[in-house]
């Protein structure tokens, strides 16, 4: 596959990924999708208030995808899709919950988008994974085989890094 080729995959991965986020976003949690602000990086030392998971998966191609979210951002989805009372003492674990759920939904709904319907793929549960550890997955994204994309949900940055890991794979890209 030339390099133009693989550029064209991987907007392709990018526009897909972008789209069925806000989908599952506006679907599920009920949230608003906003228009990404121009700077949307945020600062040392609030990313500490982030909270990131990721999800490994592995069928027709493997890899992972992660997903940083707002510490803020946690109770309004708990609010929105577990009807949890965003003052509850329980709605920052629930909020975690409710992340977690969403990288799992879009996952679910991403790899069918770019795989097709009919290609069965494996998914682990969704974990918490340190900030840290998202700032490396993001630090990779400049490999050829990963990528991150921005979206703006309740007016809080949403970052995703999705990473093909299989030589196998890498070779039909």
């Amino acid at each position: 596959m030339s390099p133009q080729e693989k550029m064209e995959l991987i907007k392709t991965f990018q526009e897909k990924l972008s789209d069925t986020a806000k989908k599952v976003f506006e679907n599920a949690a009920f949230a608003m999708i906003d228009m990404p602000e121009e700077e949307q990086e945020c600062a040392e030392a609030s990313c500490e208030t982030r909270i990131c998971v990721m999800i490994e998966f592995e069928g027709h191609f493997r890899g992972r995808l992660a997903m940083s979210a707002s510490g803020a951002l946690a109770p309004v989805l708990a609010a929105n899709m577990l009807g949890v009372d965003e003052d509850d003492p329980d709605a920052g674990k629930k909020g975690t919950d409710a992340i977690m759920e969403i990288l799992n939904m879009v996952c679910g709904n991403l790899l069918p988008e770019v795989a097709g319907a009919d290609v069965e793929f494996r998914m682990t549960a969704p974990e918490v994974i340190s900030p840290d550890q998202y700032r490396i997955f993001e630090s990779e994204a400049d490999d050829p085989y990963s990528f991150s994309e921005d979206i703006s949900v309740e007016s809080s940055p949403v970052s995703f890094v999705l990473t093909i890991k299989s030589d196998r794979d890498r070779e039909l890209m």
